[in-house]
Parts: C-alpha cells; structure tokens; sequence
C-alpha cells in the first residue's frame, strides 16, 4: 500500500522488474503510466512519475501540483481516502520523450508507429494508495512525562541506513552544507573545505570579493564577481555526475555555475537554459529546463557513451545533449547572484546515483 497526504509530493516502491514485459530493451527506455481509481467518486487520474528503475524494484516520485500536468510527474489527487493504482509498462525503441503525442495517455491510447512513440505493454502491478488529509497533520499532541532512570530502547527489523557522497566510491569532491566553511566577523568567506579525502578545497584567491556565509542555511552567497576557487582544478575525462543546490537571486539571468583557467565552464545563459564548453569550447552542449530555475536541486550526468542529461527537482528533463571532452573547472559562482548550498562532484554516473544525490540536495532547507 502506498502511504500518502494530499498536497504534498511522495514516493513509492513498487515492484516492477518482476513483470517486466518487454525484455528486448534496456531499463532506460521503459517508462511507467500510473492510473488512479479514486473508491469514492470513480474519478481517475493518469500520470507518468519521475522513476528511478533498479534491479527489483522502481522508485517513483509524484510531484504536487495545483494544476497538475501528468507528463510531468505532476498529480493533484483530491479527494482523499483510498484510491486504487494501477501501473503499466511503457517502452520505446528510440528516444524516450514522456509528453504529449509521444508517450500515451492512457492503458489504451495507441500513437502511430514510430521508434519515438512509447507502446503500452500491459500491466505490471496494482494495489491500494491510501490518500490522508493534509489538514490537521501539523497538530501533534505531546504528553510529557519523567526521565526514566534506565536506558529505554525502541528496536526496528533493521538499522535505518543514510547515504552520504562518502559512501560513493567515485567521490571526486563534496562541499558540503554548513560543514568547512571559514569566515570572519562581517560573515565574508575565505574557504569552503573539500569533505571529501581529495582535498580539492575552495579558497579566495584575493583577486576578486569575498562571497557571504549564511549561517542560518549554510549559503554560500554569491554576488557578481565573487569566487572560491579550487587547487587543484577539478578534470573530468569521461562519465561524471554533478549535483548542485542553488538559489538565485531575483533578476539573475546569467553567470558562470563552474568553470576554469582556460574556457571550459557550465554557464546558466538565462532560467531556463545551462550551457556547457568542454575541452577550452572545442564541444559545446546546452540543456533545457522544463520549469525556471530559481531555486533547485541541478544533477548532471554524462554516461560512458558521453550523454549528457540533466534532473531538476527529482525530475529528468526531456532535452539531452552528446559531447565528448574533458570538463575541467575550478572556479565557482563567478559572474552569479546566487547561493550555493552544497556541490557534490563525482567521477560516475548511474540512476542510483542520480537518486541518492537529488535526494540529499532536496533536503537542504534553503
């Protein structure tokens, strides 16, 4: 059964890969259509989740929307009370493009034949979600009562494991949130230490200004020409994950995200676009957003066959890029108005890793 409140995003785990239906194709190009059965009122409501397919299972986040929008990962279910789901299989042969006229919109909706057209392969699991009213979850009632003289113990089936970069063995570089970070009594910052073991530090340079601390949520304010910069500078020569917590200020519409000595750099060109240079601009790629980027979790990704692809918010965009070449930077928040919350850097990419790191970065409070 999936646990749920109304008016709010969630998550669920549903065995899928048991099922699968078509074989032929990679986990990458197979999606799945979710369809709620409200018990109430017969009202149904399709969507697409932003899913992470792994050996046995898949992870799937619904996004709330006031005005919801399916192939977005986006559901607005009301009432509340119980809803039956239902999830079917959806494979392409080509590029996998979740959105109108591409993927189908129904368990019965047939597009025309083409490599880019998703197909429904048929159903794969079915259970109950459980919807709760948002109202009232906020009030908990509270009994005090005595220090208990022993140790009191509350055991669970199995010890409740958290991820951390550091358990990621392709590690390259982690600033992370409110941990190493130096400054002085006007909260101007001279260092933001690596919590990684590689040591690639962030340090003033004394070329430029100074950026802010945030103490409160650990920001790391940027303003104009502001920069921490790394020595060693950062190369990745092939597949890499980036993931970066940001929050732009009103009005900013462009400046450098990272970038290095030479030319290579991943340059926000406006809200809605994240251009990158490889290799001093001999590769080019730019990635687009479904949504502005104001205040996000960023992870981009380029595999062993040099796709460069991007997730905002937990959720994959549509627009990929291919580009070869080193990206090496060592520079960060030149030329933006914005804060930075925390940077991970790894030399690997795979959707686990994708999961584990938009997970963490959409926990920081900002």
């Amino acid at each position: 059964m999936i646990q749920a409140t109304t008016e709010t995003l969630f998550y669920a785990y549903l065995s899928t890969e048991d099922n699968r239906i078509n074989t032929t194709v990679a986990s990458t190009q197979i999606k799945h259509l979710v369809k709620f059965i409200n018990d109430m009122d017969g009202s149904v409501v399709y969507v697409y989740p932003s899913e992470i397919i792994f050996s046995r299972y898949t992870n799937m986040l619904f996004n709330y929307n006031i005005s919801p929008d399916m192939f977005l990962a986006e559901v607005n279910l009301l009432p509340s009370g119980h809803w039956k789901y239902e999830v079917y299989e959806v494979s392409w042969i080509g590029t996998v493009v979740v959105a109108l006229n591409t993927a189908p919109a129904t368990e019965i909706d047939v597009l025309p034949v083409a490599n880019t057209n998703g197909v429904v392969q048929g159903i794969v699991t079915k259970g109950i979600l459980n919807l709760t009213e948002k109202t009232g979850t906020e009030q908990v009632q509270y009994t005090q009562h005595q220090e208990p003289e022993a140790t009191n113990y509350v055991w669970y089936g199995e010890d409740n494991i958290t991820w951390t970069p550091t358990d990621d063995a392709s590690l390259e570089s982690w600033y992370q949130n409110k941990v190493g970070v130096t400054f002085d009594g006007s909260n101007l910052v001279s260092e933001w230490l690596d919590s990684s073991t590689n040591t690639f530090n962030l340090l003033y340079d004394g070329l430029n200004s100074k950026p802010e601390y945030d103490a409160t949520t650990g920001a790391i304010i940027f303003s104009g020409d502001d920069g921490l910069k790394s020595a060693p500078q950062h190369i990745l020569t092939g597949e890499f994950t980036l993931g970066i917590r940001l929050k732009l200020t009103v009005g900013q519409s462009l400046g450098y995200i990272m970038g290095s000595i030479g030319l290579d750099k991943l340059l926000l060109a406006d809200l809605k676009n994240i251009n990158g240079f490889l290799y001093d601009t001999t590769s080019a790629f730019t990635l687009t957003s479904s949504l502005d980027l104001t205040d996000n979790s960023i992870v981009i990704t380029r595999d062993s066959s040099n796709l460069i692809s991007m997730t905002i918010d937990g959720v994959l965009q549509a627009t990929t890029a291919t580009a070869a070449g080193d990206l090496s930077f060592s520079t960060f928040g030149f030329d933006m108005n914005a804060r930075y919350y925390e940077i991970q850097v790894y030399s690997s990419t795979s959707n686990e890793l994708t999961y584990y790191v938009n997970d963490r970065l959409s926990n920081i409070i900002t």
